[in-house]
């Protein structure tokens, strides 16, 4: 019932807030559905009841005097650490009991490096989510779009020699580089489907990589500007549709002029979708030329950008002019509600880390309460008796936390091609930090869980556990 109540209320909301940073969405209502309710809840009771059967159906075949004896603990074996003779030698005796004791109880050992896998899988991907949305800001408005402002005017003569936009532009200590593109909305069409893209034609295709930088994700490797017939196609694009390298693909203009080009390269782009062709390749398409009234301006670096905003918008043949510098912003500020969900995922694995390992530490001191109370009576101190459970728990937590890390770069690559929605792509990568905050929470509910176990271990009473069950 709880879970329902988290499930139907929190996660909604908390994925709302994630497409609300695209999106104009209405108010959001979580209602409880019923039809979920009726499925989710058999699957759940029956889960925990065949769990509780297998663990169960040895002792329910068991004889009755044989439940009537104190369980036998597993027989310890040699282990492969062990015959390593150079470290074997090396070691104290409670960390070789302690290595021993690892790979003694193997179901803990497997229950507990699953489960604190899942939870540092959960967190990787809730800070990797975090990194793909950052890449969007940083890597479209950084590295790929490298113009801070674009000019729309009302016609290709707008910046013709000897007009006021023109002089302006050529002001080199404002503008230290300009071109002039054609850009449309068009459509690509292939045998799976269509898609809407803006087709973008820079008169001068050699100087265009100083605007606009064409390379491959993958490697980072530069991408010459598509030749004669060729076009290079955005990443999300040709993803969606299946498109390759070589293949030939149907363009449509905004006209609804068709025409047949070739796919020279596909590009890494985040926002939007675009195809990158020489006048030539248009003219050839469409039987006609690309009218050119975008214009890509770099400004000076002690330039006023919005200053010189103002001047360029006050001349009678602009439309409009965006600033990166503004877009870039403003996108920075609505993304910023992705740290809910990856505050939601943190929560979930945080969760799933305590009770994890709280009722395994729980089982294993129950388990062994007799063990415990004999290593005391041979004069162990408190911390010492804490240190030599703990210790199997740090090290078991340890390994669960590096086996979750692969596990979570496959689930965060899942859960970023899942939730990207049309024209827009996530980053794909997963940075360092992001590895260490994963790895530092996991270790952080592991000391957690520990802390609330001291008191549990303290709580053995050495007179009673020694006691034969006869």
């Amino acid at each position: 019932v709880l879970g329902f109540a988290v499930g139907f209320r929190l996660f909604p909301r908390a994925i709302s807030s994630a497409y609300s940073m695209m999106f104009r969405l209405p108010a959001m209502r979580t209602p409880i559905r019923p039809d979920i309710v009726a499925w989710v809840a058999p699957v759940t009771v029956g889960s925990i009841l065949l769990a509780t059967l297998w663990a169960g159906w040895s002792e329910f075949r068991a004889c009755p005097a044989r439940l009537m004896q104190p369980k036998a603990p597993p027989a310890g074996k040699r282990i492969l650490l062990e015959h390593v003779h150079g470290l074997w030698r090396r070691m104290s005796f409670t960390h070789k009991v302690t290595c021993r004791n690892l790979f003694r109880y193997k179901k803990r050992l497997l229950m507990t490096v699953i489960g604190v896998a899942g939870c540092s899988a959960l967190l990787l991907t809730g800070f990797g989510l975090r990194d793909s949305i950052n890449d969007i800001v940083d890597k479209q408005y950084g590295e790929i779009y490298r113009y801070p402002l674009s000019v729309l005017t009302d016609g290709a003569e707008a910046a013709a020699p000897g007009t006021p936009l023109r002089a302006l532009l050529e002001d080199d200590a404002r503008v230290t580089a300009w071109t002039v593109c054609a850009e449309e909305t068009g459509r690509v069409l292939t045998a799976g489907g269509s898609e809407t893209l803006t087709l973008c034609v820079p008169e001068q295709p050699d100087a265009f990589a100083r605007f606009v930088t064409l390379r491959r994700r993958v490697g980072g490797e530069a991408l010459a500007f598509p030749g004669a017939g060729q076009a290079v196609l955005t990443e999300k694009l040709c993803s969606t549709l299946g498109i390759r390298i070589g293949d030939t693909v149907t363009v449509e203009n905004a006209d609804g002029l068709r025409g047949t080009v070739t796919v020279s390269g596909i590009t890494e782009n985040y926002l939007s979708s675009f195809a990158y062709l020489s006048p030539e390749t248009y003219q050839t398409a469409f039987g006609t030329a690309a009218e050119s009234r975008q214009l890509f301006c770099c400004a000076a670096e002690d330039t006023d950008s919005d200053r010189l905003t103002a001047d360029i918008m006050e001349d009678a043949h602009v439309v409009y002019v965006s600033s990166s510098y503004t877009l870039r912003d403003s996108f920075a500020e609505s993304i910023k509600s992705i740290n809910g969900v990856v505050l939601v995922l943190i929560l979930a694995a945080g969760l799933l880390c305590i009770v994890v390992l709280y009722d395994l530490t729980n089982v294993n001191i129950c388990e062994r309460r007799k063990e415990l109370a004999t290593i005391r009576v041979l004069g162990f101190h408190k911390w010492e008796t804490e240190r030599y459970i703990f210790r199997e728990t740090n090290i078991l937590s340890l390994m669960g936390t590096l086996v979750g890390l692969p596990v979570g770069v496959w689930l965060h690559a899942f859960v970023v091609r899942t939730v990207e929605v049309d024209q827009v792509m996530f980053g794909r990568s997963i940075y360092w930090p992001s590895y260490f905050y994963a790895v530092a929470v996991s270790v952080l509910f592991t000391l957690l869980v520990n802390q609330i176990m001291r008191r549990q271990i303290r709580r053995v009473d050495m007179v009673e556990a020694m006691k034969a069950n006869d």
